[in-house]
């Protein structure tokens, strides 16, 4: 797998990702394109696409973090023909390394849908098989109708992402109103 990753808007890349970005996620769950170009322009984000055979298999917006020293998967999405194959595990490896060679970050953090339905206990799963730690704290955003719990992996022993849902969730709330701040 061939990773891409750039912290600048590029509309080359981001045709290639958008089908992916779209299919995964609905209207009233994703970011209007508007927005993630503004969060290019103000430095708030990465786009990282995974590509296999010249597609794009596997696209994740992330976010840093500063207050908690980690980085944020606002948005990941692997496509359904490159599921159940290590795709997206590989994928979130490459992307550890990433986190602490290039940012010095401490750890990895997402927010999981806290439902109890099969598909929220899968997804769950992938998450703990690649490393990840789920907190107790629940919480509800005014804005979607789906409720969230933090999921975190620390990536280094020497700085440690506490395993306080609530205060991970102010650092994840805090970038999601820069995401959407008017200028």
């Amino acid at each position: 797998m061939k990773i891409i990753t750039t912290a600048q808007w590029d509309e080359k890349l981001w045709r290639e990702a958008e089908p992916l970005y779209n299919e995964a996620f609905p209207d009233h769950g994703r970011k209007p394109i508007r927005i993630i170009r503004q969060m290019f322009q103000r430095k708030l984000c990465f786009l990282h696409l995974g590509i296999v055979e010249n597609t794009v298999a596997v696209m994740a917006i992330t976010g840093e973090l500063p207050s908690v020293r980690a980085l944020l998967i606002d948005y990941i999405a692997v496509r359904h023909d490159c599921r159940g194959q290590g795709t997206g595990r590989h994928f979130i490896e490459e992307l550890k390394h990433w986190t602490r060679r290039e940012r010095g970050l401490s750890g990895i953090l997402i927010e999981a849908e806290a439902g109890d339905g099969p598909g929220h206990r899968s997804r769950r799963r992938f998450w703990e098989a690649c490393g990840f730690h789920l907190t107790d704290y629940v919480h509800e955003y005014s804005w979607v109708p789906e409720r969230y719990q933090a999921m975190y992996v620390n990536l280094s022993p020497e700085g440690k992402l506490a395993d306080d849902g609530r205060l991970l969730f102010e650092s994840i709330t805090d970038f999601h109103k820069r995401s959407y701040q008017r200028t």
